[in-house]
């Protein structure tokens, strides 16, 4: 799993070093890791799987640019905007891969069309 992170933060750290430094939508190691500790409090035992229905919770303690925590939003308006994420839902659960990729695709956003 380090190996699979260590890729994504290269990836983005290329990214990032292409673009212009005031750019606010750039993700930072700071934002990463605090994905990876969102993630691991929702998921103490270390699994890569989360049930589908704490991902709004998660969301909302998940820190800006990558969540809400701090910032009142809507339940209707949250639902919208994982609906909008497209985040593939295995029998009632999320894969740790699919949301953090799909979570920072959506920040960085790079459109692959």
């Amino acid at each position: 799993m380090n190996v699979f992170i260590a890729v994504i933060y290269e990836n983005f750290s290329d990214i990032q070093a292409s673009e212009d430094e005031n750019d606010i939508l750039s993700l930072k190691k700071k934002d990463i890791k605090a994905f990876q500790n969102t993630w691991a409090k929702y998921n103490p035992m270390g699994e890569l799987y989360m049930r589908t229905l704490r991902l709004p919770d998660f969301l909302r303690e998940l820190p800006p640019p990558l969540g809400y925590q701090g910032i009142r939003i809507e339940e209707s308006k949250l639902n919208k905007i994982i609906f909008c994420l497209n985040i593939k839902d295995h029998l009632g659960r999320v894969y740790y891969p699919e949301v953090m990729w799909t979570i920072f695709h959506s920040i960085v956003g790079i459109n692959d069309d």
